[in-house]
């Protein structure tokens, strides 16, 4: 990771396909609708998810503490125009009632789509993140959506991967500004 990379993010799109039947969750979780009772253990996860990472230090207005973080979810939920906030294809990933990781994801006009926050604790790494993405993108594809786009720091390396191999292009890479607010 160069330190060109600490400051830029990559937006990515990916064209929506007849994905194929449902996506199996991790083994002893499963993946639930998205809940807004449940935002206070998502803030948790979330701030889990980032700790220790470069997004900490580029948006610490946003990751900082879980209170941030909850902050930060609580205005995904009231989403900007055009988009909105998607409730049927946002979920959690569940464990014995806890929640261990979520994909925020908010719809558009034109067929279009984003993935606003793709957060998963540590310890349940390893399958969860790419089970909520394409699910989530499974859901977006039923609701009508026809491409989907997200913007991810170009440091973080899994996420990169992640999202190429699951069929996002990168269009372009964009400074991060001084005090910007755009999520992770």
């Amino acid at each position: 990771m160069g330190p060109r990379n600490l400051a830029v993010r990559a937006y990515m799109v990916r064209p929506l396909h007849p994905p194929p039947g449902r996506v199996r969750a991790p083994a002893g979780c499963t993946l639930q609708p998205f809940d807004r009772a449940c935002l206070g253990q998502l803030a948790s996860v979330q701030h889990a998810a980032y700790a220790g990472t470069v997004d900490v230090r580029v948006f610490p207005e946003l990751l900082a503490t879980v209170g941030l973080c909850r902050a930060h979810l609580e205005s995904l939920l009231h989403h900007r125009q055009p988009l909105e906030f998607s409730t049927r294809a946002s979920l959690m990933l569940m464990e014995d009632g806890v929640a261990r990781g979520f994909i925020m994801a908010a719809t558009g006009p034109l067929n279009t789509a984003s993935v606003d926050n793709l957060a998963v604790e540590p310890d349940r790494r390893g399958g969860a993140g790419r089970a909520l993405l394409l699910e989530c993108l499974r859901r977006l594809h039923a609701l009508g959506a026809r491409s989907v786009s997200l913007t991810v720091t170009c440091a973080n390396v899994s996420a990169l991967q992640l999202y190429r191999q699951a069929g996002f292009m990168e269009c372009v890479r964009l400074p991060i500004r001084a005090g910007a607010t755009d999520p992770p």
